[in-house]
C-alpha cells in the first residue's frame, strides 16, 4: 500500500472509532471481557496505532526500533493476542491493519510480517509477571535515555512532572545486551516489580500500564521530567529538590483522577485524524 494511502487509512479508522477511550484495565480478562464490548480487537488496534503515530509525532521514537504492545481479544476464537508493529515498518507508516498479533506462545496468529524478537522477549516477560498490565511501551527517548545511561541514575524530584512519578519507577543496572531470551524479559519484570516505569541502564525506558492511554501519557511525561532535569543540570547550578512529603502529595494528586491521561490521548487522536495526509 502506498504511504499516503496508509495515512488516509489511519485517519479514516480514527474517524470511524465510536469510542475514543476504550477501557482495557480488566483485572480478569477472560471473565470480564464479555461485559466490556468496547474492548475489542479493532479498538485496541486503533488506539495502539494512534500511540505509535503520536509518539513518532512527539519525536520519541528511534528509527524502526523500539516497540509498543497491547493485549487484545483475538479476532478469531476466545484467546487473546499481543498486538505489535511488524519489524521493519516505520512508525509513521503504522495503521491498525498493519499491526500483527502474537499468541501467548509468541507465535504470529494475526497479520503479516514478524515481530522484533526483543519486543517479544521484553514485553512478554512483563505480561507474564503482571496480570494488571495490558500495555507495555519501550522507547529510547533522548532525555530519559540519557538519565538511564548515568553510572548512578536518579530521577531528581525538581519539577511536578518528576514528583508525579514519585515511588513509581525503578532502575535496572544489569544491562546484558540485546534481549533475545525469555530469561531477560523475566529479569526485567523482576526489576520493575510493581512499578510503572523502568529506566533500563545503557538502553532506554519501559512503561507498563493497564491502558494504552495511560502508558502513552506516562511515557510522554517521563521524557518531559527528564528533559527538565537534564537542562537544569546543564546550568551547573544546584537543583531545587522538592521535599519527599510534598512529592508524595503531588503524586497522589495526579493519580486521584487519571482523566487527564485519556483527554491527552483523545487530543492526539484528533490531531492525527485532522492532519493533512502530507503532514506525516
Amino acid at each position: 500500500m502506498a504511504a499516503h494511502l496508509m495515512r488516509v487509512s489511519l485517519r479514516q479508522a480514527l474517524k470511524r472509532s465510536a469510542n475514543l477511550g476504550a477501557v482495557y484495565n480488566l483485572t480478569n480478562v477472560r471473565h470480564d471481557s464479555t461485559k466490556s464490548p468496547k474492548w475489542n480487537n479493532n479498538n485496541v488496534r486503533e488506539d495502539l496505532a494512534t500511540a505509535y503515530r503520536g509518539i513518532f509525532e512527539y519525536g520519541l521514537s528511534e528509527g524502526i526500533c523500539n516497540h509498543l504492545t497491547a493485549i487484545a481479544p483475538a479476532r478469531k476464537g476466545k484467546d487473546y493476542v499481543a498486538l505489535v508493529i511488524p519489524y521493519g515498518l516505520h512508525w509513521c507508516e503504522v495503521t491498525p491493519e498493519k499491526l500483527v498479533g502474537l499468541n501467548s506462545n509468541e507465535k504470529l496468529v494475526e497479520g503479516d510480517g514478524e515481530a522484533d524478537i526483543t519486543a517479544m522477549k521484553i514485553h512478554f516477560g512483563i505480561y507474564r509477571a503482571r496480570s494488571d498490565v495490558k500495555c507495555v511501551m519501550h522507547c529510547h527517548m533522548p532525555y530519559a535515555t540519557s538519565v538511564a545511561c548515568l553510572e548512578k541514575p536518579v530521577l531528581e524530584m525538581i519539577h511536578q512532572n518528576s514528583a508525579r512519578f514519585y515511588n513509581r519507577f525503578a532502575f535496572d543496572l544489569g544491562y546484558t545486551g540485546l534481549a533475545t531470551a525469555d530469561e531477560e524479559g523475566d529479569r526485567l519484570a523482576r526489576v520493575l516489580g510493581d512499578k510503572t516505569i523502568l529506566f533500563m541502564g545503557n538502553h532506554g525506558v519501559l512503561v507498563a500500564a493497564s491502558t494504552i492511554h495511560e502508558a502513552f501519557d506516562t511515557i510522554y511525561y517521563v521524557e518531559r521530567a527528564c528533559m527538565y532535569q537534564v537542562l537544569a543540570s546543564a546550568t551547573g547550578k544546584k537543583l531545587n529538590v522538592i521535599p519527599d512529603e510534598l512529592c508524595e502529595k503531588i503524586s497522589k494528586q495526579f493519580y486521584a483522577d487519571k482523566t487527564y491521561m485519556l483527554k491527552h490521548f483523545q487530543a492526539v487522536k484528533r490531531m492525527l485524524s485532522n492532519s493533512d495526509v502530507d503532514a506525516f
